[in-house]
């Protein structure tokens, strides 16, 4: 275009240009004149009024001359293409990933496009596999993950904490025990459980009471032969919708417990579950203390069967109490489980009847071999007595 537009302007503007500079010369050598008439080179006079000691030469400006000298400019086209702008903003996902997009897909698939933004090949490949996925997510939900159901008897509470810690570290498995009628009282704290600050340290030491230090949080406990316990060891693929986090364990485990207690009691007393315990009412007749690993968590409860109240004078009133607790005593606050549920019999039955609600529930025994083959697989161990003195 340049090429074409330069002859034409030489030849527009050559005239032009040397009537500027004749314009120019006469100017210089009028230098006697006030008053210098300028002749435009399209045939106009204009009058100048110019001091005649100074005269500096001046550029008249033409209209048709500056415009045709004007620089043409080629303009920059407003379409810049990008193919990785052009697929970010029409890409096959950026359409899948909104309705609307998806639409537009469908009614090109319809029309019969033999391409989208991507092949079509991969394309219903790529539809293929994601509803495969969901078919085998429907599958997962809707089969019941296994569990072993271990009920024991006169096991004494350390041995079952450490054969619970050995399953959740060292074990594939889900498990739930129940163990009952374990022996003389024992105190078990938690992991972090200081005993000059939950303990009677005297009178426990006085009565020679053992003290265990369990793998799991939570608070301490005095434990006898009326003591119940209940263990869960749980997958977290298993219930992938329980969040491996406390709080929404324990709101799985009230989901759990409420249809079963309430099929006991048939309603005639309300169950609940306040901050971290078991209530009927407003009295707790169960205590709950959690571990949790990178794809596991266990959940265990002791359970107050019945109570000896002289027990308790072993344990200070703690000084982080639940709110609902009132500051009452241990024997105003707790209730035994036994004036609610007919035996405990009962109470086992119902656990694996809801259980069975939850689980491919399988019921197993440990011969002496297989417990000792659990216990020496490798794994950390931290339950543990403690010495009070």
């Amino acid at each position: 275009m340049l090429r074409v537009a330069r002859p034409v302007l030489r030849a527009f503007s050559q005239p032009r240009a040397l009537a500027l500079r004749s314009m120019s010369l006469e100017a210089f050598s009028a230098s006697s004149h006030s008053i210098m008439p300028i002749q435009a080179s399209f045939g106009m006079t204009i009058p100048q009024v110019v001091p005649s000691s100074t005269l500096i030469p001046t550029m008249i400006e033409c209209p048709e001359v500056s415009d045709a000298l004007e620089p043409i400019m080629a303009v920059k086209r407003t379409y810049q293409p990008s193919v990785l702008r052009r697929k970010r903003k029409f890409g096959f996902r950026v359409r899948k990933a909104s309705l609307g997009g998806r639409k537009t897909l469908k009614n090109r698939f319809l029309k019969g496009r033999k391409r989208f933004n991507i092949k079509l090949k991969y394309a219903i490949f790529m539809s293929i596999i994601g509803r495969m996925k969901q078919y085998v997510n429907f599958l997962m939900h809707s089969v019941l993950p296994k569990l072993r159901v271990l009920r024991l008897q006169r096991i004494s509470i350390f041995d079952q904490l450490v054969l619970e810690e050995a399953l959740f570290r060292a074990d594939k498995d889900n498990w739930f025990i129940w163990n009952e009628r374990t022996g003389n009282p024992k105190i078990v704290m938690g992991i972090s459980g200081k005993p000059e600050k939950l303990l009677n340290v005297p009178d426990v030491a006085k009565d020679k009471i053992p003290v265990i230090k369990r793998f799991s949080g939570g608070g301490t406990v005095v434990v006898d032969d009326n003591t119940l316990f209940t263990t869960f060891i749980v997958n977290t693929d298993a219930k992938p919708h329980v969040k491996p986090y406390p709080r929404e364990i324990m709101e799985w485990s009230s989901s759990f417990f409420t249809p079963l207690f309430d099929d006991i009691t048939k309603h005639t007393e309300t169950f609940a579950l306040r901050e971290d315990d078991y209530v009927f009412g407003n009295r707790k007749f169960g205590g709950n203390a959690q571990s949790i690993s990178k794809d596991r968590w266990l959940h265990h409860t002791s359970f107050l069967w019945d109570y000896c109240a002289n027990n308790m004078q072993y344990l200070q009133n703690p000084t982080k109490q639940p709110a609902y607790r009132a500051q009452r005593d241990h024997t105003e606050f707790l209730c035994k489980l036994k004036e609610y549920v007919p035996s405990r019999d009962v109470l086992f039955d119902a656990f694996e009847k809801h259980l069975a609600a939850h689980f491919d529930v399988t019921d197993v025994e440990l011969a002496e071999h297989e417990w000792k083959e659990i216990l020496e697989r490798e794994h950390r161990r931290t339950t543990k007595w403690v010495d009070v003195k």
